[in-house]
């Protein structure tokens, strides 16, 4: 099963509705999951859809998932990162796509690629079945230490953003 979340933010995000039917096609015996508030898309023979989903069932879904794609919600790849072995593959909203009201989304999505932590995908990528058959697991060990580093890291780098944005 292959899980793939937008989160909840409430601006449409048509490329990972088209993604979502690329993997449909491209491995159509693979159930996915896919929860997004703002899908036109329909329940298909191998694609259950969802809105809203509660914190336990997101986590569940992210647990029983071979992959997990999401947007770079921090929160959806933190539970990701704790919850699953592999890395999770991350589409970064664009702002001038209207998927976002600006751009944080890539800035901490690269940050999290430089870093080993997560996939990120190109847009443009076509052949994404062969990044799942091929992704590969964490560098990390599942320790309870993982959580505390990754909170550490990420405190460093808002910290880094921070001082960016002042001397704008």
């Amino acid at each position: 099963m292959i899980f793939i979340s937008t989160g909840t933010t409430q601006n449409p995000f048509e490329r990972m509705d088209n993604l979502v039917q690329r993997i449909s096609k491209a491995l159509p015996r693979t159930k996915i999951v896919y929860q997004s508030v703002t899908t036109k898309l329909t329940s298909t023979k191998n694609v259950t859809i969802h809105g809203q989903l509660p914190y336990p069932k997101i986590v569940f879904n992210i647990r029983n998932s071979s992959q997990v794609i999401c947007h770079a919600g921090p929160a959806t790849i933190f539970l990701s990162l704790v919850n699953n072995p592999k890395k999770p593959i991350v589409v970064p909203r664009v702002s001038r796509l209207g998927e976002h009201i600006n751009d944080h989304q890539i800035h901490f999505a690269k940050y999290l690629e430089k870093n080993k932590l997560i996939t990120l995908l190109p847009s443009e990528n076509l052949e994404i079945y062969k990044i799942i058959n091929s992704q590969s697991y964490h560098n990390y060990t599942s320790d309870s230490s993982h959580p505390k580093t990754l909170i550490n890291n990420l405190k460093k780098y808002t910290k880094q953003l921070r001082s960016t944005q002042t001397k704008l």
